[in-house]
């Protein structure tokens, strides 16, 4: 196919000519364009039907609906309405934790990260909650950065190869984890509080992050200047 109006070689067959942009198509070759029109094979459809969702979808709107009516139930007869809220929240959180972080695995570690910060903000609401406030940096931190530790190790280890693109998030989840082992030493407070979960989530976060200094400084350098673009 020949441009009439620069005279280059198109080698297939164009609306537009991609040097000079002039239209190609006129009233002698219109029907010939109509054939790179590809035929749909599959007709779109009108209307989604209802429900067209995932089994996993289903499954959990049925439990959350239970949940939610005996959570209403309760809330009716011994009128305490916080827990009723709290409950819808957690489900709501739950099922988009599982929906997009643990059924999809693209990004996990990225994922994990972020679930961290977001479950991290949360527990920062709850003091009123609960009689001691130290109980979220007792129990409920430390359980949060124990799993994401956890959770990104094994993604790393099992991702040997790439290791370097998951090890900057586990080093930072890490640096997380010694935060309620510190805010337990350095708290002034009357009660006397537990320190093992949190000394276990610590020690186990300055482990990796020691070895991770020690065999792999260089990745970690490398991925932080990649971010920051230094």
């Amino acid at each position: 196919m020949t441009c009439p109006d620069c005279g280059i070689e198109i080698g297939c067959r164009a609306y537009k000519c991609p040097l000079c942009h002039k239209i190609l198509v006129n009233d002698s070759n219109i029907d010939d364009m109509q054939m790179l029109r590809l035929p749909r094979y599959f007709p779109p459809l009108s209307k989604a039907p209802a429900f067209a969702t995932a089994l996993f979808d289903k499954i959990y709107l049925v439990i959350s609906i239970c949940i939610a009516i005996t959570m209403l139930i309760t809330f009716i007869l011994l009128e305490s309405f916080r827990f009723f809220w709290v409950t819808l929240a957690g489900l709501l959180y739950l099922y988009f934790l599982i929906r997009y972080t643990i059924r999809g695995t693209n990004h996990l570690t990225q994922k994990v990260v972020f679930q961290t910060l977001l479950l991290t903000a949360i527990s920062f609401t709850l003091p009123t909650a609960f009689t001691s406030p130290l109980v979220i940096y007792e129990y409920i931190l430390p359980a949060i950065y124990l799993t994401s530790i956890i959770i990104l190790g094994i993604f790393t280890l099992i991702h040997f190869k790439m290791m370097s693109r998951h090890l900057i998030n586990l080093v930072f989840v890490a640096l997380l984890g010694i935060f309620p082992f510190v805010i337990n030493i350095v708290t002034d407070s009357t009660a006397r509080p537990n320190l093992i979960f949190s000394s276990v989530t610590g020690t186990l976060a300055v482990t990796i992050i020691i070895l991770s200094l020690i065999f792999s400084s260089k990745q970690i350098i490398s991925q932080l200047k990649r971010i920051f673009h230094v």
